[in-house]
């Protein structure tokens, strides 16, 4: 076919071995391709039509932007996986005198379940080719703190909110610590990491695929 054509619905195409099979309406620009192995499809915007390998064996989830460097490549980022429909957040803190709070968004607590929730730290050690910060230089007649020394840091459940850091052992009385908050969401149902297929519909394309459950099982 020649020229230019509006269609208002789905388009639909069958044919022999190595033709075109596939679907596609106003929701989605893609035309599926399907020669009994990789599957393929073409994309098009505007002007601009390309040929995609969308091999299902292999999907992925990905982001794809300009590359910040390298004007002539693309920057690929892929998602990592969990069994929960979780939230992260993290950030740094600054520990005086052994302690220190963190004060989560003000959402945290309507949105996450109040089990499952789990914090990691990573104190943050001092560089010892740079020059010592202003705290670290002792006072006349103060013991002087080794620059080495890593503390151990331990920290509460996040509860309201919030959660303590905790420094265990001797430290330095001020220095910082990464954190990072993992959650599960309250607002959804928890996952069902291995559902039958006998009792679900896949739904969607390559790695945007979603399960609907079954009203009757034939």
């Amino acid at each position: 076919m020649n020229g230019n054509f509006d269609l208002n619905g789905t388009m639909y195409s069958a044919a022999a071995s190595g033709a075109i099979n596939g679907q596609s309406d106003h929701s989605s620009p893609w035309f599926g391709l399907d020669n009994n192995g990789p599957y393929y499809r073409l994309y098009w915007s505007g002007s601009n039509i390309q040929f995609v390998n969308c091999d299902n064996n292999t999907v992925t989830k990905t982001f794809v932007i300009d590359h910040p460097i390298d004007s002539q490549r693309y920057l690929v980022h892929a998602t990592t996986e969990s069994p929960h429909n979780g939230v992260e957040y993290w950030g740094t803190a600054t520990v005086r005198n052994g302690e220190a709070t963190v004060k989560l968004p003000d959402y945290f607590e309507p949105l996450t379940a109040e089990t499952g929730r789990a914090v990691l730290l990573t104190p943050i050690a001092n560089d010892p080719d740079c020059p010592l910060p202003e705290w670290a230089v002792p006072v006349e007649g103060s013991p002087k703190i080794p620059m080495q020394l890593i503390p151990n840091v331990a920290s509460t459940y996040p509860k309201a909110g919030s959660f303590r850091v905790v420094a265990q052992g001797s430290c330095p009385p001020l220095f910082e610590v990464s954190w990072l908050v993992k959650a599960v969401r309250r607002d959804v149902p928890r996952l069902d990491v291995e559902p039958k297929k006998s009792d679900y519909v896949l739904m969607g394309n390559g790695p945007y695929t979603f399960l609907v459950k079954k009203l009757i099982n034939l």
